[in-house]
């Protein structure tokens, strides 16, 4: 988790729209991270984290739900 929290936040920082490109591609929801009120890149970087290790989980949990 601490490893994709750094990558997440450096990526932000140096390389925003690969950033986008990434949160489209994993399909984390644009009105997920809108209603983060965090204000520095920190905790932006970590509720980011949170919403993609979600959408990851929930693609793990009905795969296997279909087997």
């Amino acid at each position: 988790v601490e490893t994709l929290h750094g990558f997440i936040e450096n990526l932000i920082r140096r390389d925003f729209q690969t950033y986008l490109n990434l949160l489209y591609r994993i399909d984390v929801s644009e009105k997920a991270m809108v209603h983060t009120e965090a204000q520095d890149l920190h905790r932006i970087a970590k509720h980011a984290t949170r919403e993609i290790l979600k959408k990851e989980w929930q693609k793990i949990y009905f795969r296997n739900k279909n087997l």
